[in-house]
């Protein structure tokens, strides 16, 4: 027999090894689910993922008008899974953002007021899995063209909740007057600007 038919054997072996070990690595922690809209029902996607949720979910989303998904986190903060959602300031200010109606159930809402536009589109949940992608939760997002994922890798994880508590920590808690609010923060501008002149 010829040498190079006795190395196929053993190419093809390889091969198959290698291929396994790709396929455990996935399986350990890479992207484990991918939705695409329009056509996949990916707001039903994120509701399941957040109603198993037993311990706690971070929510950093900047277009959050989706109402069964803010049913979906305030069903989470009622059973007592910690729910922080942390929102773009001029989204906030939708007259559809569920904001005001998850902090009225329980959940802890905050606003990022430190960027032009915080365009975060994370949830992690149980600080194991993360659902991100392009996807806003809002009413109309599943008419777009969005993508979504859900990752199972603890490691990633932690890396999205590293970025969620470096925002969160310049964020400011949700007032009931948020009109008041962005009136104090233009004040608070306008001064700041007059002093620098």
């Amino acid at each position: 027999m010829p040498r190079v038919f006795k190395i196929f054997p053993l190419l093809a072996l390889i091969a198959l090894v290698l291929a396994l070990a790709i396929d455990g690595a996935r399986a350990g922690g890479a992207v484990i689910s991918v939705w695409f809209a329009p056509g996949d029902d990916c707001e039903t996607a994120i509701v399941e993922q957040l109603d198993q949720a037993t311990k706690s979910i971070h929510y950093q989303m900047y277009n959050f008008t989706a109402v069964p998904i803010a049913e979906a986190l305030t069903r989470a903060a009622s059973r007592g899974v910690e729910v922080v959602i942390l929102l773009d300031h001029g989204a906030s200010l939708q007259p559809k953002c569920q904001g005001q109606a998850c902090a009225k159930a329980g959940c802890q809402v905050f606003i990022d007021w430190s960027h032009p536009i915080a365009h975060n589109k994370i949830r992690i949940v149980d600080g194991r899995l993360t659902l991100g992608g392009s996807y806003n939760d809002s009413a109309q997002a599943h008419k777009n063209a969005e993508n979504l994922t859900l990752d199972d890798d603890q490691d990633l994880a932690g890396r999205f909740e590293a970025n969620f508590q470096a925002h969160l920590a310049h964020s400011k808690t949700l007032k009931k007057s948020h009109a008041d609010d962005l009136a104090h923060e233009r004040a608070k501008a306008a001064k700041a600007a007059k002093k620098t002149k």
